[in-house]
């Protein structure tokens, strides 16, 4: 990823390498000098996992593959349907065949720069409208479009606005400002990792039988790690059954830590006790030895015999 980053940005990335002493890896990138660096804002972002609600279609817009794979890599394993287009007239077709939900716009292209693809996707929607435009912006403005260039002064309101654009990425992308984008102009509601606690969480109680309908049914939803379904089941068994009470607590506290795996391993030691809570699979104990001064019955060998 840093050697295609370093490429992308004219530059170039070396290694020297000892073997049994270790590597180092040098990146030389060609950056005009300014008088006084920008402020960025930091902003703290949980990793995001995935969004809930019906899978959106994005179509990445770039005539560089690596561009276009980039944004791929950072969008699929989220849940996007990626589709993807190598020039503006790509674009315009691709859009007029199966409109996507939204659209990631690079700038500069040879055929056609990003800005005019923008402006005839607008004119190209409201072609395709009945009766007057309905805003003053160039056009329909229900599918986004999100602007993407490495030249940050090309981020301007009117530019924007005259193109029918709603909102601008630099490049290199920086994934929590993608998101962002996407998230407000596609009204996304994220899934997101929780941050592990600083502190050790108290140690839980031993595990107890629970009904086997309900069992089966934790595990399963753990396995899908539908935290939401989770708690909605374990507030039926805690109504049902008030008397796993102390169980049920256990058990919501590995779901709001998102500790699936915990969560699995707890539901099969559970699935493997009895009501009585000892193990249901467990031996019978052999029966005992007769005593050692006990005089064995006449006909005992002559029975084992015949068996």
């Amino acid at each position: 990823i840093t050697h295609l980053l370093t490429q992308l940005m004219g530059g170039e990335l070396t290694v020297t390498s000892t073997p049994g002493q270790g590597s180092t890896f040098t990146v030389r990138l060609y950056l005009s000098e300014i008088a006084a660096p920008a402020q960025r804002s930091l902003r703290h972002h949980r990793p995001v996992t995935g969004y809930l609600g019906p899978r959106r279609s994005l179509l990445v817009v770039d005539d560089h593959p690596t561009q276009r794979q980039m944004l791929a890599g950072m969008l699929l394993p989220l849940g996007f349907q990626i589709r993807e287009a190598a020039s503006g007239s790509e674009c315009l077709e691709s859009v007029r065949d199966n409109p996507p939900d939204a659209v990631l716009l690079d700038i500069t292209m040879d055929d056609m720069d990003g800005w005019e693809t923008a402006r005839r996707l607008r004119a190209q929607a409201e072609r395709a409208l009945p009766g007057p435009a309905p805003d003053d912006t160039g056009g329909c403005t229900a599918m986004p479009i999100i602007m993407v260039s490495a030249n940050a002064f090309e981020n301007r309101a009117d530019k924007l606005m005259e193109a029918g654009a709603q909102a601008f990425v630099d490049k290199p992308v920086i994934e929590s400002e993608l998101l962002e984008a996407l998230q407000r102009h596609l009204q996304l509601e994220w899934v997101a990792e929780l941050p592990r606690p600083g502190w050790a969480p108290a140690a839980l109680p031993g595990a107890v039988a629970l009904p086997d309908d309900y069992a089966a049914t934790l595990t399963r939803l753990a396995r899908l790690g539908h935290a939401q379904g989770l708690q909605q089941a374990l507030g039926r068994l805690l109504h049902e059954h008030p008397a796993c009470a102390a169980e049920v607590a256990s058990l919501r506290q590995l779901v709001e830590r998102y500790a699936f795996a915990d969560l699995l391993q707890r539901l099969q030691r559970a699935r493997a006790l009895d009501p009585a809570g000892e193990t249901a699979d467990a031996p019978a104990d052999p029966p005992p030895d007769p005593p050692p001064d006990q005089p064995a019955r006449p006909g005992d060998a002559a029975s084992e015999g015949a068996a």
